[in-house]
């Protein structure tokens, strides 16, 4: 059977569903009051149940709801900003390979510098501590 006000399938052949029933019990009817029912017919009972309009209360829920995932979304997006603008991005830089060689060909005119350097004063202090030349009979320094 299908409830007479909103058209959804009742349990056990009753007249109203449990959620019409409610409503109807917020605002009873004085006894000896005439209450016409509209007849039941097959063709008058909707195929889908009839979307019911939510309550005030359940609007406020929603409502807030809608509240609190829009502040979460703010804050989050506020976060978001602050840390670009505190923290923002290092500027692009060449690849690794490109830095590496640079590396390796710096380090090897350093070292090929210092072993140059190195064997400019070996030759030095070797000439400086060498005997002094003989030829015939002129000495030199």
């Amino acid at each position: 059977m299908y409830c007479l006000k909103c058209g959804r399938d009742t349990v056990s052949n009753k007249i109203f569903c449990e959620e019409c029933l409610r409503d109807m019990d917020r605002y009873p009817v004085k006894p000896g009051t005439a209450v016409q029912l509209p007849q039941r017919t097959p063709k008058s009972a909707p195929k889908k149940p009839v979307k019911r309009m939510p309550t005030p209360e359940e609007q406020i829920v929603g409502l807030k709801r809608a509240r609190f995932w829009l502040t979460v979304i703010v804050v989050l997006l506020s976060i978001t900003l602050c840390l670009s603008l505190l923290y923002p991005r290092p500027e692009k830089t060449a690849p690794a390979a490109t830095t590496t060689e640079t590396t390796t060909e710096a380090t090897t005119e350093t070292t090929t510098e210092a072993t140059t350097e190195a064997t400019t004063e070996a030759t030095t202090e070797a000439a400086a501590t060498a005997p002094p030349k003989t030829t015939a009979g002129n000495t030199t320094e």
